[in-house]
């Protein structure tokens, strides 16, 4: 048994280029705290559509406290792992779909209904806000505050709040009695936890982590029925297309995945634009689906525009794979906030549906179908041109540097390629390095990703920056998580990593030229060619964590990292030494 999850541990960590790293000397311990890294990567993978990096795993892994190994709040399929986080989501969001995932990981192949009634008491006690705790370390604290918060500020937002406890072991026992062990036990917790929302266990035996992590690496394939489409005349570098009405309920099956979590980001990668919350064009939507001219929906609205990598028509059944929704971001989560209303189940809705494999074709429908929104040229220009640019020169410059980077401009890109994790940038991580280091925001950085999008196309990712400084901070931030993660550098300053890469610039000492001109690229590659050498790296970061420090800021406390004053303060007191 053990010879079939060390294979799984080790494809896991080789994803984050994680495979010579040890926890503990003790052989045990180590394949111990891997098992419970690896069950919490499956279980995050299962619940969010966000982006799961080594540094979240290290925040959901709570060490064991009352008896629970991870815990993670989850809302809307984004993972809140800090209040200001939410605080900032709640700008956007009218409803809260709320998750919380607790895991206790055993490496043992028996089942213990003790281990299994400890485990849930401690998830208990934790969620007991109004009493504090004997061995409350800083992250339990930190996901205390986040469901107080919730409670406190949010109780008008909160659509449903459902805890997950996953209780996973090596052990082989049967369906029966698994299932048995489940249904007794939930039925008592089921109590306890009945006043903060609904409660399901789930027991992870070693066939079931197998199954659910092979589940991770799988394509997104959805089949559903259609009374009719009509099908698209032919055209050059399309396989198919066709237009169509479909039903709310068909709907769902593209946007939810198999354990009914919404797809969110995976769905809208490409798309211009994240959700804008009920500005004036959503709340118009929203009033209509809330009146009687719901009926009128596919007449009211412009429609969607999902473009597939496959696409298969036949006898009123579609099958897609691996698709996107590149127009109609808004208008699919204004129809997912009505998933449970009564009149959504008359609604048609309206969607264009494109098979093609040319990359530049698909550009060219997203800034034609987004074209009549409110959405600057200048926007779908840089999410469409400059990504293709920023990828182009990754890959030039893997053919000249040993540790190379993959720019990911299109969801799961590399999904198939045997490419670590950790060395994937995509357009959130791209948008958040480029800030911090070259426009001096790591507070907007350290938040929601929603801020930065609302200088794309003009601050970030205009179409005449050069692309070295994008790449240039990527690859000082990939050198900075891997220093963390491997333990190389003092964890406690992993909270102001984007305060770190603002102060790469300053310490190297050399005024950053124009960001559209040549001169910065002779800028980035003298800084590559010395940050480049781990020696002068570690030199680099090591003054920014000492200049962090003697500031006096808490760089333990997310929420001052969060505030501009607090980088001001940093830069203050590099100016005065």
């Amino acid at each position: 048994m053990k010879v079939i999850i060390e294979g799984l541990i080790n494809d896991f960590l080789k994803k984050f280029d994680m495979t010579d790293f040890s926890f503990d000397r003790d052989a045990n311990k180590d394949f111990a705290k891997k098992l419970e890294y690896l069950i919490n990567y499956i279980a995050l993978s299962l619940n969010t559509d966000d982006i799961i990096s080594w540094e979240v795993l290290d925040n959901l892994n709570v060490e064991n406290t009352e008896s629970v190994d991870g815990l993670a709040v989850i809302i809307n399929g984004k993972v809140v792992d800090t209040v200001d986080v939410l605080e900032e989501f709640a700008e956007s969001y009218d409803k809260f779909d709320i998750k919380i995932i607790s895991t206790q990981v055993k490496s043992s192949e028996k089942i213990e209904n003790s281990e299994i009634n400890h485990f849930l008491v401690g998830l208990g006690k934790i969620l007991e806000l109004d009493k504090e705790l004997t061995n409350e370390n800083q992250k339990v604290k930190n996901f205390r505050e986040i469901i107080s918060s919730i409670f406190k500020f949010y109780m008008g937002k909160i659509k449903n709040i459902q805890i997950k406890a996953i209780y996973a072991t090596l052990s082989n026992i049967n369906d029966n009695d698994k299932e048995k062990l489940e249904n007794d036990t939930k039925g008592y917790f089921s109590n306890i936890f009945q006043n903060m929302g609904s409660f399901d266990l789930e027991i992870w035996r070693l066939p079931d982590i197998k199954r659910f992590y092979d589940k991770t690496n799988k394509n997104i394939e959805v089949t559903i029925y259609v009374d009719d489409l009509l099908p698209f005349p032919q055209m050059d570098d399309i396989e198919d297309a066709y237009l169509g009405f479909i039903s709310f309920k068909e709907f769902l099956k593209i946007i939810e995945d198999e354990q009914g979590n919404f797809r969110g980001s995976i769905l809208f990668y490409d798309n211009p634009r994240d959700f804008l919350g009920f500005n004036d064009v959503n709340s118009e939507i929203k009033m209509t689906l809330e009146s009687e001219k719901h009926r009128n929906f596919p007449v009211l609205n412009n429609g969607l525009t999902i473009v597939s990598e496959d696409l298969n028509y036949k006898r009123r059944s579609l099958y897609l794979k691996n698709f996107q929704i590149v127009n109609g971001c808004q208008t699919t989560h204004i129809l997912y906030e009505f998933k449970e209303d009564e009149r959504i189940k008359n609604v048609y809705i309206p969607i264009k549906f494109i098979s093609t494999k040319n990359d530049l074709i698909k550009n060219d429908i997203i800034k034609a179908t987004n074209n009549q929104t409110r959405i600057d040229k200048e926007e779908l220009s840089a999410l469409s041109d400059f990504q293709k640019i920023l990828e182009d020169f990754y890959e030039a410059m893997n053919k000249k540097v040993k540790e190379k980077l993959y720019y990911e401009r299109r969801k799961n890109q590399y999904l198939y390629q045997d490419v670590q994790k950790n060395r994937i940038i995509d357009m959130k991580t791209q948008a958040k390095t480029f800030a911090s280091m070259f426009l001096g925001l790591p507070h907007e950085a350290s938040g929601y990703y929603g801020k930065l999008t609302k200088r794309f196309g003009k601050d970030i990712f205009n179409k005449e920056h050069r692309p070295y400084p994008y790449y240039l901070s990527s690859f000082i931030f990939f050198k900075l998580m891997q220093a963390f993660n491997r333990g190389k550098l003092d964890k406690s300053f992993r909270k102001s990593k984007f305060h770190i890469l603002m102060l790469i610039p300053y310490i190297y000492g050399k005024e950053i030229p124009d960001l559209r001109s040549k001169k910065i690229d002779k800028y980035c590659e003298d800084m590559f060619n010395v940050i480049s050498k781990e020696e002068n790296f570690l030199k680099y970061v090591h003054y920014a964590t000492l200049f962090i420090k003697n500031s006096g800021v808490n760089y333990l406390d997310q929420k001052q990292l969060y505030k501009v004053e607090t980088k001001d303060i940093i830069i203050n007191s590099i100016q005065k030494q």
